[in-house]
């Protein structure tokens, strides 16, 4: 493509400026531009910025799709799907339990940083469970599943991501799965507890760090509150066009977030609680992830219940499928 016309009318005018000054060279500009305008060959200059337009016409959807790729957008895909409260945004000042005061817990995350975690002791626990919470809020909002499994008999450790509540650092698909295995290394190396007293609860994305998680560690048993079946599913529910995508655009983050890889080959008892109206995850994804698990397992499917509502918490049946099955451990 020819060069534009003000590419060579441009370097003319500094010239002119520079020689006689800035009054001087207004008063050139005023005498000369307009000469050089008009000897311009001007079927020449609209063809170039035709040519020009087109060319970022066509671009345009290109530079579009290469930016809403996961591999290159992941830092866009994260703002929409984390939505922490930072402290002392929450509950803080009811942090306490069934008359329970937790330990308050600050233990080093596998990237350096500092996270949090409340631990809620019952004195005869057989069991912990170990909570991963979901995407939004903070750890001092999950007081009404603390209050569930303490009226069950287990103790409950439940901790924040990195950005969440206390916990420092920003919080990303790469260093969640390893903030969930910090805090089960605490559990293991600092409290001492065996492997099989832990109990993996997730709760929503939680779900997706709970299954990650049961991959590497041995574990009691695991209980998956609005399953996902995969983070690469629910991406593709949401927004269509991710399906689009091959599998080399996927981040490997990702791509191991898939509960039904993960629990296929897991032989640890298996609890799923879905609701059939849920509107954040289809409850076709808990029937498909259900059916993927090779582990004995209980499914409670509860009729109108949407995503962790009123009706699930409330429900009976949640109630009592989760202490029978807690008791059956």
């Amino acid at each position: 493509m020819a060069k534009c016309w003000f590419i060579w009318v441009a370097p003319c005018l500094v010239g002119k400026f520079k020689s006689v000054g800035i009054l001087g060279g207004v008063q050139v500009v005023a005498k000369f531009l307009p000469k050089k305008l008009v000897n311009l060959n001007w079927a020449f200059v609209l063809q170039g910025t035709a040519l020009t337009l087109v060319g970022l016409f066509l671009l345009l959807p290109l530079a579009v799709v290469v930016a809403l790729a996961p591999a290159v957008g992941q830092p866009i895909y994260d703002c929409l799907l984390f939505q922490p409260l930072k402290y002392p945004k929450g509950t803080y000042q009811t942090l306490n339990v069934k008359g329970i005061k937790p330990e308050e817990i600050f233990f080093r995350s596998h990237n350096g940083g500092k996270l949090h975690g409340l631990l809620y002791s019952l004195p005869l626990a057989k069991h912990i469970v170990l909570l991963s919470h979901g995407n939004s809020g903070n750890i001092s909002q999950r007081g009404h599943i603390v209050d569930l499994l303490l009226k069950d008999g287990v103790s409950v450790f439940v901790y924040d991501y990195a950005g969440f509540g206390r916990s420092e650092g920003k919080t990303s698909l790469e260093t969640l799965c390893k903030d969930g295995r910090s805090a089960y290394d605490y559990l293991t190396l600092v409290k001492h507890l065996r492997p099989d007293q832990i109990i993996l609860f997730g709760e929503s994305l939680g779900t997706l760090v709970t299954g990650k998680l049961a991959e590497t560690v041995q574990c009691a048993a695991i209980i998956l509150e609005c399953p996902l079946y995969s983070l690469r599913r629910i991406g593709c529910d949401k927004f269509s066009f991710l399906s689009w995508y091959p599998d080399w655009a996927w981040t490997n983050s990702c791509k191991q977030l898939d509960n039904a890889r993960a629990l296929h080959q897991k032989r640890s008892p298996v609890l799923l609680i879905a609701g059939t109206r849920d509107n954040l995850t289809q409850i076709k994804q808990a029937d498909e992830l259900y059916a993927a698990v090779a582990a004995p397992k209980v499914y409670i499917r509860i009729e109108g219940a949407q995503h962790g509502d009123a009706v699930m918490m409330k429900s009976p049946k949640y109630k009592e499928g989760l202490k029978n099955f807690l008791a059956s451990l």
